[in-house]
């Protein structure tokens, strides 16, 4: 696996979708499938 690098920019950007998708998006799908 090649080394990627990245900018603390690009990685905050990274952890803020990926938070977003967790807590927000997620849940909301788990709802969805439980109706």
């Amino acid at each position: 696996m090649s080394e990627q690098i990245i900018t603390k920019e690009g990685y905050e950007k990274l952890e803020k979708e990926f938070n977003h998708l967790k807590n927000v998006k997620r849940p909301e799908i788990a709802e969805r499938i439980e109706r």
